[in-house]
C-alpha cells in the first residue's frame, strides 16, 4: 500500500510510519555494505530502534551472524545476540579499541599491555590505571577465587574501613585496617599483629629449626 501521504505499507493498508512491514520480513542487501542513516542533528531519536513484544526470557531482539548463505536465515557463525534476559558476545570486545586482544579489552591508552592465554580481561592506559569495585555505605566488596567454590577471597569492609584476606574458603586469615596488620586475627591491636597456636613467628633461612638470632636485626 502506498498512501498518498507517503507512507509505505506492506503487509498492513494502515502504515504508522513511512515505512510499515507487517510481518515476517527479509532484506537481502548487494555489495559490501548495507547502511542506515539518519540525517539530523536536532533529534534524539535512535537512527535504528530494534523492538520486540516478546516476553519470554529467552526472547531474542537481535542475533548477529557472518559466514552465512544467501537467503538461509539462521546459518551461519554466530557472533552476538541481544536477548531479554542476556545478551552476549561470542568475539572479543573492544571499549575504546577497534582490536581488542582479550575477550574483554579496555583501552583509554597504550601501555604495552602484555597478552597471554590465560588472561582473558585487560584495562589499559599510558597513565595511572584503576579497577573500580564499589558498594553501599555498610557492604562488602571483593574479589572471589576459586573452580567450583569459593576457595579464597579479598573483600574490603566499607562499615570498618578493613581488607581481609581469605586463602580458604572465606575464613579471614590475614586483616589490614588502620591499626596495622593482623595475622590470625581480624582485629590488630599493633602495626603487626600476629595470633596462632601454631607458632608465632618462624625464621628458617637454611633448613634450620628457625631459632631467631640477634643478627637478624629483630627486637622483641
Amino acid at each position: 500500500t502506498v498512501n498518498s501521504d507517503g507512507t509505505v505499507g506492506i503487509g498492513t493498508t494502515n502504515p504508522s510510519s513511512k515505512l510499515h512491514v507487517n510481518g515476517g520480513s527479509k532484506y537481502l542487501g548487494g555489495g559490501d555494505w548495507t547502511t542506515i542513516e539518519r540525517i539530523t542533528t536536532t533529534e534524539d531519536n535512535y537512527a535504528l530502534y530494534v523492538q520486540s513484544t516478546g516476553t519470554n526470557a529467552n526472547q531474542a531482539v537481535a542475533k548477529f551472524i557472518h559466514s552465512s548463505t544467501a537467503g538461509s536465515p539462521n546459518v551461519g557463525t554466530e557472533v552476538a545476540a541481544i536477548r531479554r534476559a542476556c545478551s552476549y558476545f561470542l568475539s572479543n570486545v573492544g571499549i575504546g579499541t577497534t582490536s581488542p586482544t582479550q575477550k574483554l579489552h579496555v583501552y583509554v591508552g597504550n601501555g604495552s599491555a602484555p597478552t597471554d592465554s590465560n588472561t582473558h580481561a585487560v584495562i589499559e592506559d599510558s597513565d595511572h590505571s584503576y579497577l573500580g569495585i564499589y558498594g553501599g555505605s555498610t557492604s562488602d566488596v571483593g574479589i572471589h577465587f576459586g573452580d567450583s567454590a569459593i576457595d579464597a577471597r579479598i573483600k574490603y569492609e566499607n562499615d570498618n574501613r578493613k581488607l581481609k584476606f581469605a586463602a580458604t574458603g572465606t575464613t579471614d586469615l590475614m586483616t589490614l585496617d588502620s591499626t596495622g596488620l593482623g595475622i590470625g586475627t581480624i582485629t590488630p591491636g599493633a602495626k603487626l599483629d600476629v595470633r596462632g597456636s601454631q607458632g608465632y613467628l618462624k625464621f628458617d633461612t637454611s633448613g634450620s629449626d628457625g631459632t631467631i638470632k640477634s643478627d637478624y636485626n629483630l627486637k622483641l
